[in-house]
């Protein structure tokens, strides 16, 4: 992806994984460092764009919000 569909980006509170929230209703999760080439942990719901995603303080958490279908989905990712 070359980031013109990347709409939101957040990073952990302990600064080891970052998210994406894209065009194509998907929440990406990498680990910091990200090194090319690197692929994601990926979730899906959102029917169409994500507007932003973010980690709770535990880290333990997602919350993504999505722009046309206005849903915030709860993701579990520790």
């Amino acid at each position: 992806m070359d980031g013109t569909h990347v709409n939101g980006t957040a990073r952990s509170p302990d600064g080891k994984l970052l998210l994406t929230a894209t065009d194509y209703g998907e929440v990406n999760l990498f680990r910091n460092p990200c090194r090319m080439g690197s692929r994601p942990k990926i979730f899906v719901g959102h029917s169409e764009h994500v507007v932003r995603a973010k980690f709770d303080p535990g880290q333990k958490n997602v919350y993504s919000i999505g722009g046309q279908d206005k849903a915030v989905i709860h993701w579990k990712v520790c």
